[in-house]
């Protein structure tokens, strides 16, 4: 033929025709210069598109994901944008960590913390602690109950649920357990405050009843092993075959460490101590309990929580 092209059509194989001074592909429809092979639809004789134009990005074929990609050029240029972004991400979520736990570290709480008993809108209870009792002008007595612990709110409570029997003539009130007799026909041990406007008084009372006298005249606490000496004024009466001896006395402040020591311990005995006879007795926990009761609400009225 003159031409370096063969019969067949290099772009699908079909057999060429001539058509003047080109070869024309019947069946895809290229033609071709006979000095050429490069076909004059701008396809490649491996069947792709080329471009001539310098200025536009050649397409890379990726054998190994069968698609096509941006040259390396164009592929630094696209990452290049995705660095900064990441960058920009990881500062923000660093940023968010340092913040996160300044404020933790300015609640004062630790990961073990239980938030639960932190409730820090309600408002605490004022409680007898060493630095009201040395502010208190009754810092002498309450140092003597110090095994007595007592709060605003627990005072309150118990004072409400007391006995209190008011006397008109003295202008006085009387605070009672509810456990505590009325009469000195029974045998007890137990406190009362006999309360008025300026201040309140301590009344400590033991009570024996029985068929023959004792007369007593010294009572011995053991409270769990521990000796207290006391010593009041008794006096007696009798009637229907059965012996009365009562003591109903103020406490001195000397005392008031013993009652809250009989108040607090697991074990107590007291021992009467006769002119000829001695019994020994044993302190009940209710009568524990009451005392313990009356020595709260004694303390709460030294501090101030009935104000």
């Amino acid at each position: 033929m003159g031409n370096n092209l063969s019969n067949q059509c290099p772009n699908c194989g079909a057999g060429l025709q001539a058509a003047s001074n080109t070869f024309k592909c019947p069946y895809c429809g290229s033609t071709f210069n006979p000095n050429s092979t490069t076909p004059k639809n701008n396809q490649s004789s491996t069947g792709l598109p080329y471009y001539d134009d310098a200025d536009t990005p050649k397409r890379s074929y990726d054998p190994l994901s069968n698609t096509e990609g941006l040259t390396t050029s164009a592929a630094q240029k696209k990452t290049s944008g995705v660095a900064p972004a990441l960058f920009l991400l990881a500062v923000l979520v660093i940023l968010i960590s340092i913040v996160v736990a300044i404020q933790h570290e300015g609640t004062g709480y630790s990961s073990a913390t239980d938030s639960v008993t932190m409730d820090t809108t309600s408002q605490p209870a004022k409680t007898d602690s060493i630095k009201q009792d040395s502010s208190s002008p009754n810092a002498d007595i309450i140092k003597q109950l110090s095994l007595i612990k007592v709060d605003s709110l627990t005072f309150r409570k118990l004072y409400k649920a007391a006995r209190k029997k008011h006397d008109q003539f003295s202008g006085s009130t009387f605070i009672y357990d509810k456990s505590s007799p009325q009469y000195v026909n029974y045998n007890a041990t137990y406190a009362y405050i006999d309360k008025i406007s300026q201040g309140s008084t301590l009344r400590f009372c033991i009570q024996y009843t029985a068929s023959e006298w004792l007369f007593i005249k010294k009572i011995t606490f053991n409270a769990d092993g521990e000796n207290y000496d006391y010593e009041p004024e008794f006096k007696t009466d009798s009637g229907n075959g059965e012996i009365w001896e009562w003591s109903d006395e103020s406490v001195s402040d000397d005392y008031l460490s013993m009652l809250a020591k009989v108040a607090t311990s697991k074990k107590v005995q007291a021992r009467y101590d006769g002119t000829k006879y001695y019994k020994v007795v044993s302190i009940t926990p209710v009568q524990k309990a009451a005392l313990k009761k009356q020595l709260q609400i004694y303390k709460g009225l030294l501090l101030g929580y009935n104000k």
